[in-house]
């Protein structure tokens, strides 16, 4: 009987670890793959950023005005994947990639060195934002 109730509390034991290891474990998780998310955005970023002042310097302060430019010209051998182009107004494309992490967006912000303390979130509007200095992660 000893030996019954010792196994019943060794299970009990086991299964609290493992309940509080998924539930504090799973916030870590997340917060990891959060910041792998915006490490990889900033990595992407920083690739679009030099391949663009390359083709500056190589064509006599002449700057791209898609990122299809530079990959023709071999400065990205590709468009890092989710990246799109839009047009405002007739003006130069305005590169843009869909971030779905709430995390992720505050984090590459906060990196970035912008956030909007005038939002809950931290996150800024698209709408107002008017110059940019770095890349931003707006909704």
């Amino acid at each position: 009987m000893f030996s019954l109730i010792l196994v019943l509390v060794g299970l009990v034991l086991v299964a609290a670890i493992a309940i509080a290891t998924i539930y504090y474990g799973g916030e870590a998780a997340r917060e990891g793959s959060a910041d792998a998310e915006a490490s990889a955005l900033l990595a992407q970023v920083a690739q679009i950023a030099s391949a663009s002042a390359a083709y500056t310097v190589d064509h006599d302060g002449i700057r791209p005005t898609t990122l299809e430019q530079l990959v023709s010209k071999n400065y990205l051998s590709s468009i890092p994947p989710g990246w799109e182009e839009s047009t405002a107004d007739g003006e130069m494309p305005i590169t843009s990639k869909v971030i779905d992490s709430l995390n992720a967006c505050q984090l590459f912000n906060k990196k970035q060195g912008v956030f909007d303390e005038t939002q809950e979130d931290g996150v800024p509007l698209c709408d107002e934002i008017t110059s940019l200095t770095n890349p931003v992660c707006c909704k």
